[in-house]
């Protein structure tokens, strides 16, 4: 019932700055900061976006970048070394589905309308940002998205000083431009939506009406078929999973480790108790096959002697003459005649 259900994706959509100097993304490590302003969500029940900054290298920056024709394309492409993508990773509160088709998997999600509008909230975060950090152009993943421009006169006052970070959010044209994004939302086949990591399909439950595995990572429908990985996340997380998957699949690990060898522990005294008959049953053996010679020839002749009394005793011996010649009248009657008449 729940295999393949309630699949988490992490959607996330991408804003770029472009600055005068070269930025060289795809150099360093990745990953290096986070803002954890918007992670709460709008709603502040926890599903919320994080904004990070991710190394991009050009194959990345071609997927990401929206094709509106040739020329545009070329310009974005050519600019990667002075960009500076940010990336909105949204904790997805909606889910979907892995099913079967008929030749191939099936992946039905769809992000729902409080994870767009999360994301809507992070994505204009990324653009603040952007412009904060002194970019003269910044672009959205959208389709025919036309950016946002910035000159210098855009970030310096009349009077020569440079602008503060309120006084550049609170122009007429970055608010504008946030305005746009915010009025025509976050749409499928238009804005570029990305699957960042994958979670929940085989979500671990305490019973099998809830979920695919239990507690020890143990499917419910098939004994001793184990998952250790993502999947078995009831619910996305909060942040970016590997430390969370590692954590829990060491501690499985152990888990099923310690099973084996508790099934092992079983299994060794099983054999050894098997071991203990086979000796003991080899052991007599060799003491039958062992007996010397004399002490089997000793085991005949009584054998033979026994059976010779018997044959003896049943069928040769005069009971009647013996009990006669032994009984004790006719010894009295031999010996002391004067006693045996007074008796």
């Amino acid at each position: 019932e729940h295999i393949g259900r309630h699949l988490r994706l992490h959607p996330t959509i991408v804003a770029s700055g472009f600055y005068d100097k070269p930025i060289d993304c795809y150099l360093g490590a990745p990953l290096t900061t986070v803002c954890n302003e918007f992670e709460h969500g709008p709603k502040e029940n926890g599903y919320g976006a994080k904004i990070e900054c991710p190394s991009c290298h050009t194959g990345l920056a071609a997927v990401g970048t929206p094709y509106v024709d040739p020329k545009h394309f070329k310009e974005t492409m050519l600019k990667t070394r002075h960009g500076a993508p940010l990336i909105c990773i949204q904790r997805d509160k909606g889910e979907g589905q892995i099913r079967l088709g008929e030749e191939e998997l099936k992946i039905d999600y769809k992000v729902s309308k409080a994870d767009r509008e999360s994301l809507m909230e992070g994505l204009k975060g990324c653009v603040k940002l952007l412009i904060a950090s002194g970019a003269n152009e910044i672009r959205t993943s959208r389709m025919n998205d036309g950016g946002l421009k910035l000159s210098n006169n855009d970030k310096i006052n009349n009077n020569g000083t440079t602008k503060t970070r309120d006084e550049i959010e609170n122009d007429p044209k970055i608010q504008q431009y946030l305005a746009d994004l915010e009025h025509r939302g976050l749409e499928d086949h238009k804005d570029l939506f990305m699957c960042a990591h994958q979670m929940g399909s085989c979500r671990m439950a305490l019973t099998p009406e809830k979920g695919v595995v239990d507690e020890n990572g143990e499917t419910w429908e098939c004994d001793d078929l184990f998952v250790f990985d993502t999947s078995i996340f009831p619910t996305a997380s909060g942040s970016n999973p590997m430390l969370t998957c590692f954590a829990i699949s060491r501690m499985l690990s152990i888990r099923l480790w310690m099973r084996f060898q508790n099934d092992e522990n079983k299994l060794t005294q099983n054999a050894q108790l098997a071991r203990a008959m086979t000796t003991l049953r080899v052991s007599r053996l060799r003491i039958r096959q062992n007996v010397p010679t004399w002490h089997k020839v000793g085991d005949w002749f009584f054998f033979v002697l026994m059976a010779t009394l018997i044959i003896y005793f049943n069928f040769f011996w005069d009971y009647d003459s013996f009990n006669d010649a032994k009984s004790p009248s006719s010894v009295l009657d031999n010996e002391n005649p004067s006693l045996a008449s007074e008796l």
